[in-house]
């Protein structure tokens, strides 16, 4: 196949296609790729599409040709993809890897990045970071390594602080308040009948609050400051260590990035990821790590007080995505009930300890 054409499955990732794709990028100049050997990863992580590492062999020796990529796909289901594309998912996470991905920001390297944006398919060729630790989302992590998360995050964040650059980043421009209620409303019922036992009775409450006052909770999360927010800063997305052993972080799956506080990748980073009494046991340093890293890469203006209240109201994020996520794509797998059972008791309690329905407008 022709590199205008983007593999629709694994099977279509050739030796002869791999190399096209990295002749195009300059990443290999007189060799070519002989052998692909493909390995699915991340089985049950990957809801919005397949990754798979390629390991290459090549005709001839070359320096700076990779000798095993990471490549990311989008979902083989054709409703799915065409859902996701409609909200723009493969086209901000591909937006990310050309306008911002470069030397000093925590992702890993890109070596192709392609889509057509008529049939939703795209196709990313990063750099496998084999000797990294990924997160686990279900296992949860330690104290330390939430806080090196945060800080890290927070040197990511406080670089793009109302940068000026923002304004020509179109692929970032959040969905529109209204369509995003509108969205929400539509796959709340799906969500709340595929939660079935694991959904208490307060939470299927907040759930159509929130559905009901999306608009609302959307223009508060993406309001200023901005800069660029993750919007699935989660365990699995992370990735830690670097060959030396240094502490480090690595962040994945930019694919719902977005303009907005900065603060909300925390709290759904806390909503998510930490089992509920370490959340609670750590949830206000975890904050100030987060708020001091900012005001020491030069962030000005932005109070503990503001960041405080901004994280306690962006907790809803964690909410917001597990009903979109629950009603749109298929979590029917093994680790998808598991992932899911976990996240509604950590949601529903982080919710619950920060009463959250008194910041939503009462109905009438």
């Amino acid at each position: 196949m022709s590199i205008d054409s983007i593999p629709a499955d694994i099977g279509e990732l050739t030796p002869e296609w791999v190399t096209a794709a990295l002749r195009q990028a300059g990443h290999v100049r007189a060799a070519s790729v002989t052998h692909v050997d493909c390995e699915a990863i991340g089985e049950g992580r990957g809801f919005t599409g397949s990754v798979v590492r390629l390991r290459l062999e090549y005709d001839i020796p070359e320096d700076g040709a990779p000798k095993s990529l990471v490549a990311k796909l989008p979902s083989p289901d054709a409703a799915i993809r065409a859902q996701l594309s409609s909200l723009g998912v493969y086209e901000r996470e591909l937006g990310f890897y050309t306008d911002i991905a470069g030397p000093g920001v925590p992702v890993p390297r890109s070596f192709y990045a392609h889509m057509d944006r008529e049939d939703g398919m795209s196709i990313l060729l990063l750099e496998d970071l084999d000797f990294v630790r990924p997160g686990d989302n279900v296992a949860g992590c330690s104290n330390e390594d939430a806080f090196l998360a945060v800080s890290r995050l927070a040197r990511f964040h406080a670089a793009w602080w109302e940068h000026p650059r923002l304004d020509e980043l179109h692929w970032l421009v959040p969905v529109d308040a209204d369509r995003f209620q509108a969205l929400l409303q539509a796959v709340a019922p799906t969500f709340l009948e595929r939660s079935g036992v694991f959904m208490p009775d307060r939470l299927r409450v907040l759930v159509q609050r929130l559905a009901d006052n999306g608009a609302y909770y959307r223009q508060n999360v993406t309001a200023h400051p901005h800069t660029i927010v993750h919007g699935d800063f989660r365990l699995d997305n992370l990735l830690f260590g670097q060959p030396d052993g240094e502490a480090a972080l690595t962040i994945i799956d930019w694919q719902v990035s977005l303009l907005g506080r900065g603060v909300a990748d925390v709290a759904y980073f806390a909503a998510f990821c930490l089992d509920k009494d370490q959340r609670r046991a750590i949830e206000r340093h975890l904050v100030s790590i987060y708020h001091s890293a900012l005001l020491a890469n030069s962030v000005h203006g932005y109070t503990a007080d503001q960041c405080w209240a901004d994280y306690r109201f962006a907790t809803l994020t964690a909410l917001a995505r597990l009903i979109t996520a629950g009603g749109i794509l298929d979590v029917s797998s093994e680790r998808g009930r598991a992932l899911t059972s976990v996240l509604i008791d950590r949601i529903d309690a982080i919710l619950a300890d920060h009463n959250v329905g008194e910041l939503l407008p009462v109905a009438g």
